[in-house]
């Protein structure tokens, strides 16, 4: 089977773009052939060139301009929003090959074949989407663009029916209504809710988990939580709406996601280099990476601010196991996060202790403690914390 996707970017999101491509291929079938292609306005040729390298036996990834469709059009950014999301609406013009294409917003990860997601029967619609019963999207919001909220979707991962897109003339509709109309805060998403709300066949909200929904600012609609709530249980697709996103907030539920296929993907060390330069837990001290082979299970020793700072890297790049977090001090430190006693580890499987303290006299004490519980010493390491050149100056 022949599945198209399409996604867009830009430079700021190509790495993003990247991951969510990665987690396709980790689990597209030999049985199907995935043709990806990446809409884009003034991608870079190295962006281009590592995307496009992403290609593989069953796999064909393609970069494509669309500067000439989107000249005459004025699309002005909204929310934590941009342009790009537009060119969603001209995939049925760009691609008259495709009967159906699937679309997928740059910012998120796919946990399951999205074949299984293509073969979702829209012969009589438009579109296939994910309902989007949000409180976020209030009455306001439902009288402003005169979509019922039941039936409204988030289109950041659709569906699309070529042929009956374009004998409804959508695009058109879509564009005339984002150039005419300045009460449309989700650009595009607002537009095709408002040409397609009776057009489209709503699939499983697991084909588009939208994480916000688990921050209290953005609950989906009380008699629809349930649902959200299973989708959490078993997604099939993570996708990061919001402002929030997993790559500047790691600690979050559902972040490891992104982390897992960041970490396979070609843009790795682009995107952990980001996080050091952004995350204040990067800007003291830095956890000796190149001193612990990678993979291994790992304990954190100590609550202070060495502690919670390897705690945070080593959470962040996915390189390691933590498996636990511990402190003589623990009752003191709930806050911070789970942190138990260290007489916990007796029965834990574990490959290695950081004692992640900043004074050789502390670390010498913790060290005796950790062998007086039976703790082999091969298995403690510490080393005088690495200060980070922004701390440094350097």
């Amino acid at each position: 089977m022949k599945i198209p996707i399409i996604l867009a970017t830009d430079d700021n999101y190509a790495p993003y773009c990247g991951v969510t491509i990665q987690s396709v291929i980790e689990h597209a079938s030999l049985d199907n052939m995935y043709y990806i292609h990446i809409l884009h306005t003034s991608l870079s040729n190295s962006f281009q060139e590592q995307l496009e390298g992403m290609s593989g036996r069953n796999i064909k990834i393609t970069c494509f301009n669309v500067t000439q469709e989107m000249n005459d059009k004025i699309i002005v950014s909204t929310n934590h929003l941009s342009p790009e999301t537009t060119y969603r609406i001209l995939i049925p013009r760009l691609f008259p090959q495709y009967e159906k294409v699937l679309y997928l917003d740059s910012d998120l990860v796919v946990l399951k074949d999205v074949a299984d997601l293509f073969i979702f029967d829209i012969e009589s619609y438009a579109l296939g989407a994910a309902e989007y019963v949000s409180s976020s999207f209030d009455e306001e919001h439902q009288n402003r663009i005169g979509v019922p909220l039941e039936n409204a979707f988030n289109a950041g991962v659709l569906l699309i029916n070529c042929k009956k897109f374009k004998e409804l003339g959508i695009e058109q509709k879509c564009f005339d209504l984002l150039e005419d109309t300045e009460d449309l805060p989700f650009l595009d998403q607002d537009a095709l809710n408002l040409t397609c709300t009776e057009h489209v066949k709503f699939f499983n909200a697991s084909w588009n988990c939208t994480w916000h929904f688990n921050f209290p600012c953005y609950a989906p609609v009380a008699e629809h939580t349930s649902r959200f709530e299973q989708s959490f249980a078993t997604p099939h697709i993570v996708h990061y709406t919001s402002a929030i996103k997993p790559w500047a907030n790691p600690k979050y539920e559902l972040a490891k996601h992104f982390w897992h296929y960041a970490e396979k993907s070609p843009f790795y060390d682009y995107i952990f280099t980001n996080a050091v330069t952004t995350d204040h837990n990067f800007k003291i001290y830095f956890f000796p990476f190149e001193s612990i082979p990678y993979g291994k299970r790992i304990v954190v020793y100590g609550g202070g601010i060495v502690g919670q700072t390897y705690h945070t890297q080593l959470t962040t790049t996915g390189l390691y196991n933590v498996v636990a977090w511990v402190d003589q001090k623990y009752e003191l430190l709930q806050g911070i996060g789970n942190i138990t006693h260290p007489t916990s580890l007796i029965n834990l499987e574990y490959d290695m202790i950081i004692v992640a303290v900043e004074r050789e006299y502390t670390a010498t004490h913790i060290i005796n403690y950790l062998n007086e519980l039976g703790v082999e010493s091969q298995k403690i390491f510490w080393a005088p914390p690495q200060l980070s050149k922004r701390r440094t100056g350097d």
